[in-house]
């Protein structure tokens, strides 16, 4: 398609409300589209102009999707697609903007992405993901004067790259996430200290060093490809999820804060990624189903006196997840901590079989090292699981640990203390 002005419409669709593959020179303005899926899906398209429509996606999808070449290649006459003053709305685990392989021929200038939950008619209530998706970008699409009003439950800005380069983000003017700041360094070689929480969301990419402490903060932090990281006494409340650190490459210290996520399913208080992981003395509580309190992958865990409340259904306390191509133990210490799962299996699930069970399991501590000779020790712990189907401690494929002190009480229906 070539030259085509879509304006002024009323659109309603199902999976897509308009889908653009291969066109350029295309205008979308002054449109009300609406979709259960993607509300605007545009592959592989160049030199348009997106501006002054409102987009909403329903249930799932994007307000706006863009998918651009996966080798980033584009010719040499390509123009900037122009993405500018639309107002883009998601009911649901949808996401505002979603861009895969998009560079600097993207530009969001002066949009509003507005985000709420979805309840559907038996009561489920479905939650935001993410406001913007970013992944694999060849270079920075061009972020310009970006307002977000979210529930909580959605991450402002999520980026996937495979090199370090891919985060160097060129981010212009106000960028506000329910009326803060988003908080955002690129920065290779520098020492990152944070001294105020007022951010609407944080995010360090490529640091040697980066340390918060003594804050309270109302929105989370990702933290990327970093030397070392140290994260003590800060209060966050009211978030999507509690701390991230991914492609943590050093040493990890996140110790004596206290992390509460509400009405958000399918989250976490920490992920952590890291050669050496210390993570001591933290308070956290999560009120939703199919989360995990702490995610650690680390070849050196040392995780002590924390305090984890998990209030939902299919939840972990701490998990320990190692894929045979990433960071395998060799060297554990899981002591001293408190950890209780007040929810298991629902309970409409109580007549279905075993196997359809496993869907639904709930775990205390779950260690998988994928390494013999492991030397793990988990001692001294109280797992409380008061739910149907859950686990105190399980484990697989250990060859050198020991198990000691613990006290396990699992109460609920079809519950184990210690699963091997």
């Amino acid at each position: 398609i070539r030259k085509v002005i879509i304006h002024n419409n009323n659109i309603n669709g199902s999976r897509y409300g308009l889908e653009i593959d291969s066109s350029s020179n295309v205008t979308i303005s002054s449109n009300n589209v609406h979709s259960v899926g993607n509300a605007v899906y545009m592959t592989n398209s160049f030199n348009n102009t997106i501006t002054d429509n409102v987009l909403e996606s329903n249930v799932y999808g994007s307000g706006l999707y863009i998918s651009a070449s996966p080798d980033g290649s584009v010719s040499e006459d390509v123009k900037e697609t122009i993405i500018d003053s639309n107002i883009i709305k998601t009911n649901g685990t949808g996401v505002g903007i979603y861009l895969l392989y998009a560079g600097k021929d993207v530009v969001l200038r002066n949009n509003t992405i507005l985000q709420d939950i979805f309840t559907d008619e038996t009561g489920n209530i479905y939650t935001p993901s993410a406001s913007i998706n970013i992944l694999y970008p060849p270079e920075s699409p061009i972020i310009e004067d970006m307002n977000i009003t979210s529930y909580p439950s959605a991450i402002p800005l999520a980026v996937y790259s495979a090199t370090s380069e891919g985060y160097d983000l060129d981010i212009r003017g106000i960028f506000e996430i329910n009326g803060l700041p988003l908080k955002y360094y690129y920065a290779p070689g520098q020492k990152i200290n944070i001294d105020d929480g007022s951010w609407g969301y944080l995010m360090v990419m490529g640091a040697e060093s980066v340390t918060i402490k003594d804050l309270k903060a109302s929105r989370g932090i990702d933290i990327r490809s970093v030397g070392s990281a140290i994260i003590s006494n800060v209060t966050f409340e009211n978030l999507s999820n509690g701390i991230v650190m991914l492609q943590n490459i050093g040493r990890a210290e996140i110790k004596d804060n206290k992390i509460t996520i509400e009405n958000r399913s399918a989250t976490y208080g920490l992920y952590v990624s890291g050669n050496v992981s210390e993570i001591e003395g933290n308070d956290i509580l999560i009120l939703g189903s199919q989360s995990y309190g702490i995610i650690i992958i680390s070849p050196n865990i040392q995780l002590y006196n924390n305090n984890v409340n998990m209030l939902g259904h299919s939840s972990y306390g701490v998990y320990t997840l190692v894929s045979q191509s990433e960071l395998i133990i060799s060297n554990a210490s899981i002591s001293y901590n408190n950890i209780t799962i007040n929810e298991g299996m629902p309970d409409y699930l109580e007549n279905t079989t075993f196997s359809q069970f496993l869907d639904y399991v709930s775990g205390g501590i779950i260690v998988y090292p994928y390494i013999e000779n492991s030397p793990v020790e988990i001692s001294n712990n109280i797992v409380s699981n008061l739910g149907q189907l859950t686990y105190g401690i399980g484990f697989q494929y250990l060859h050198n640990a020991i198990i000691k002190n613990n006290k396990i009480t699992a109460s609920g229906k079809k519950s184990m203390a210690l699963g091997v």
